[in-house]
């Protein structure tokens, strides 16, 4: 009857009344419109699952879905919070340069937060890590250890995060939260950086929120 018509109508716009799932990509039934690929995102971001998030991501860019504010800061977030430990955040900032290069998106105060708070986070892992290499290289010469120690050094991660809080605060009069500000502090006195932490310092006395 009619009912049949509109499922089979529904069915061939896309457009359903049922809540979205976390469909595998490859399903007949997969929904795919912007929506329907950041409400799969999300809920495999809030399922722990970065290789899903990745996979979506990926797949919203090969079949030429758009991508939405909303889908940067979701796979942004996805790569800041499910990182493996002692794991570059290059695949974060590859996408937040997908993002740059968008004609029609930018980046919000939530994108430049989320951003620096994973950049510091790393930052302050490859701290420890220099530090730990270093001692070691105090009692061995070992030339990987060596080479380990200059690709560490070369993320230069606090050095990108303090490029965006300069650019945010060029864009936006209140783009930070107290946690991206202290471990942006965090991160200046580990890297016994100076100019870097008066800056900081500055954007918390200026702030009319914090």
């Amino acid at each position: 009857g009619s009912r049949g018509v509109h499922q089979q109508r529904r069915a061939l716009t896309g457009t359903s009344t049922t809540t979205t799932t976390t469909t595998a990509p490859d399903s007949k039934d997969v929904q795919r419109d912007t929506a329907s690929f950041n409400e799969r995102i999300k809920a495999l971001k809030r399922e722990g699952n970065l290789l899903g998030v990745v996979r979506e991501y990926s797949l919203m860019k090969n079949l030429g879905v758009s991508r939405s504010l909303l889908t940067y800061n979701l796979v942004i977030d996805a790569f800041g919070e499910l990182r493996q430990r002692k794991s570059s955040v290059r695949p974060m900032m590859d996408v937040f340069e997908e993002l740059l290069k968008e004609p029609f998106i930018q980046p919000s105060s939530y994108t430049y937060r989320a951003l620096i708070r994973a950049l510091c986070i790393r930052d302050l892992e490859v701290c420890k890590q220099l530090k730990q290499l270093e001692t070691r290289l105090q009692w061995i010469s070992d030339e990987s250890e060596k080479a380990r120690m200059a690709a560490l050094a070369a993320e230069a991660n606090f050095k990108q995060a303090m490029l965006l809080f300069d650019q945010a605060r060029s864009e936006f009069s209140e783009p930070f939260d107290l946690n991206a500000l202290d471990l942006l502090l965090w991160a200046s006195a580990e890297n016994a950086d100076t100019d870097a932490s008066m800056r900081i310092f500055e954007a918390i006395e200026s702030s009319k929120s914090i």
